[in-house]
Protein backbone atom coordinates (compact mmCIF):
# COMPACT_ATOMS: atom_id res chain seq x y z
CA UNK A 1 0.00 0.00 0.00
CA UNK A 2 1.41 3.45 -0.86
CA UNK A 3 2.45 5.83 1.87
CA UNK A 4 -0.64 7.99 2.54
CA UNK A 5 1.49 11.11 3.03
CA UNK A 6 2.15 11.12 -0.71
CA UNK A 7 -1.61 11.31 -1.36
CA UNK A 8 -2.04 14.69 0.33
CA UNK A 9 -2.26 17.66 -2.04
CA UNK A 10 -1.01 20.94 -0.58
CA UNK A 11 -4.54 22.37 -0.76
CA UNK A 12 -5.64 19.69 1.73
CA UNK A 13 -3.25 20.92 4.44
CA UNK A 14 -3.70 23.90 6.76
CA UNK A 15 -1.40 25.06 9.53
CA UNK A 16 -1.81 27.34 12.52
CA UNK A 17 1.07 29.64 11.58
CA UNK A 18 4.30 29.97 9.61
CA UNK A 19 7.50 31.51 11.00
CA UNK A 20 7.55 35.23 10.13
CA UNK A 21 4.89 34.52 7.48
CA UNK A 22 7.64 33.12 5.23
CA UNK A 23 5.59 30.42 3.52
CA UNK A 24 8.12 29.89 0.77
CA UNK A 25 10.89 28.82 3.15
CA UNK A 26 8.85 27.42 6.08
CA UNK A 27 5.41 26.63 4.66
CA UNK A 28 3.17 23.61 4.93
CA UNK A 29 4.31 22.20 1.57
CA UNK A 30 7.62 21.27 3.21
CA UNK A 31 6.01 18.71 5.55
CA UNK A 32 5.43 16.12 2.87
CA UNK A 33 8.12 16.87 0.28
CA UNK A 34 10.39 14.01 1.38
CA UNK A 35 13.40 16.28 1.92
CA UNK A 36 15.42 16.42 5.14
CA UNK A 37 16.50 19.92 4.10
CA UNK A 38 13.05 21.51 4.44
CA UNK A 39 10.41 21.72 7.16
CA UNK A 40 7.24 23.46 8.24
CA UNK A 41 8.21 25.93 10.93
CA UNK A 42 5.46 27.48 13.01
CA UNK A 43 5.59 30.90 14.56
CA UNK A 44 5.89 31.16 18.33
CA UNK A 45 3.02 30.17 20.57
CA UNK A 46 2.11 27.40 22.98
CA UNK A 47 -0.45 25.68 20.70
CA UNK A 48 0.22 24.95 17.05
CA UNK A 49 -1.69 22.60 14.76
CA UNK A 50 -1.86 20.96 11.36
CA UNK A 51 -5.14 20.06 9.64
CA UNK A 52 -5.04 17.33 7.00
CA UNK A 53 -7.90 16.33 4.71
CA UNK A 54 -7.34 12.99 3.02
CA UNK A 55 -8.83 12.33 -0.41
CA UNK A 56 -10.81 9.44 1.06
CA UNK A 57 -11.38 7.84 4.46
CA UNK A 58 -8.31 6.02 5.73
CA UNK A 59 -7.66 3.81 8.73
CA UNK A 60 -5.07 5.72 10.70
CA UNK A 61 -2.57 3.23 12.07
CA UNK A 62 0.29 5.50 13.10
CA UNK A 63 1.51 9.06 13.16
CA UNK A 64 5.11 9.65 12.09
CA UNK A 65 6.71 12.95 12.90
CA UNK A 66 10.16 14.49 13.07
CA UNK A 67 10.88 17.59 15.12
CA UNK A 68 13.90 19.82 15.03
CA UNK A 69 15.81 19.06 18.26
CA UNK A 70 14.90 21.55 20.98
CA UNK A 71 11.57 22.44 19.37
CA UNK A 72 9.39 19.39 20.08
CA UNK A 73 5.90 19.74 21.49
CA UNK A 74 5.42 18.35 24.96
CA UNK A 75 2.19 16.67 23.93
CA UNK A 76 0.49 15.81 20.62
CA UNK A 77 -3.27 15.38 20.53
CA UNK A 78 -4.78 13.77 17.44
CA UNK A 79 -8.35 14.88 16.77
CA UNK A 80 -10.98 13.57 14.35
CA UNK A 81 -12.52 16.59 12.63
CA UNK A 82 -15.24 14.40 11.11
CA UNK A 83 -16.47 13.98 14.70
CA UNK A 84 -16.32 17.55 16.07
CA UNK A 85 -12.64 17.40 17.07
CA UNK A 86 -13.08 14.23 19.12
CA UNK A 87 -9.74 13.35 20.70
CA UNK A 88 -8.55 10.08 19.20
CA UNK A 89 -5.04 9.65 20.60
CA UNK A 90 -2.53 11.50 22.78
CA UNK A 91 1.23 11.15 22.34
CA UNK A 92 4.27 12.40 24.26
CA UNK A 93 7.17 12.88 21.85
CA UNK A 94 10.86 12.93 22.71
CA UNK A 95 12.67 16.23 22.24
CA UNK A 96 15.08 15.19 19.49
CA UNK A 97 15.36 15.29 15.73
CA UNK A 98 14.78 11.58 15.10
CA UNK A 99 11.79 10.34 13.15
CA UNK A 100 9.26 9.22 15.78
CA UNK A 101 6.40 6.80 15.22
CA UNK A 102 3.29 6.70 17.38
CA UNK A 103 0.86 3.82 16.90
CA UNK A 104 -2.81 4.78 16.84
CA UNK A 105 -4.20 2.02 19.02
CA UNK A 106 -7.83 2.93 18.27
CA UNK A 107 -7.14 2.76 14.50
CA UNK A 108 -9.83 5.33 13.64
CA UNK A 109 -11.27 5.73 10.15
CA UNK A 110 -10.81 9.39 9.31
CA UNK A 111 -10.88 11.74 6.37
CA UNK A 112 -10.04 14.98 8.18
CA UNK A 113 -7.68 15.19 11.17
CA UNK A 114 -6.11 17.80 13.38
CA UNK A 115 -2.68 17.22 14.84
CA UNK A 116 -2.50 19.56 17.83
CA UNK A 117 0.95 20.36 19.26
CA UNK A 118 0.66 21.58 22.82
CA UNK A 119 3.49 23.12 24.84
CA UNK A 120 1.25 24.08 27.76
CA UNK A 121 1.26 20.51 29.12
CA UNK A 122 3.54 20.09 32.13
Amino acid sequence: MPDSTMLIPEDNIRVSSVLHGDSRQYGKQNMFDGSDETCWHSDQGPCQWVLVRFQQKIRLEELRIQFQGGFAARQIILKDLDKNEKEVETFWPDDNNSLQSFPCLSRPEVSHIKVHFDDRYI
